[in-house]
């Protein structure tokens, strides 16, 4: 990955189980997974009042009033919020969305150091079985 790309956003799909709804309906269960990743670099040479990937990551993650509540525009209040996605493919409020945090050498190229956030949700569906 070239670094000129960063900060990106990967959004992937980690598996898919076909499980009964009831004896006509199949459950389709798609644990997903949302990547946020910024380049770490930029913050090189900085003071350390100017270090701002790690706040960047957490603020598309996870924003916060002043009340700490969870701000309209971050990832996981529009996830929590926006339940139905597509006709028939629903967000698990059920299931936790969870965030995880953590810095990366190298793992996206020679040279390229950077701060990365995880959140992790479920999708599903649920269909006449085939």
């Amino acid at each position: 990955m070239n670094k000129s790309l960063l900060p990106a956003c990967f959004v992937s799909k980690d598996t898919t189980t076909f499980g009964n709804e009831s004896t006509s309906e199949d459950l389709i269960r798609m644990p997903m997974v949302i990547n946020v990743v910024y380049d770490l670099t930029r913050d090189f040479n900085q003071a350390f009042d100017n270090v701002n990937s790690a706040s960047a990551v957490y603020e598309m993650l996870e924003a916060r009033n002043g009340d700490y509540t969870l701000r309209k525009d971050a990832i996981t209040a529009v996830l929590r919020h926006n339940q139905q996605i597509a006709a028939h493919l629903y967000i698990n409020l059920d299931k936790d969305v969870t965030c995880e945090y953590g810095v990366s050498v190298n793992k996206r190229g020679d040279g390229i150091y950077t701060v990365e956030g995880v959140c992790k949700f479920e999708v599903y569906q649920i269909q006449l079985t085939p």
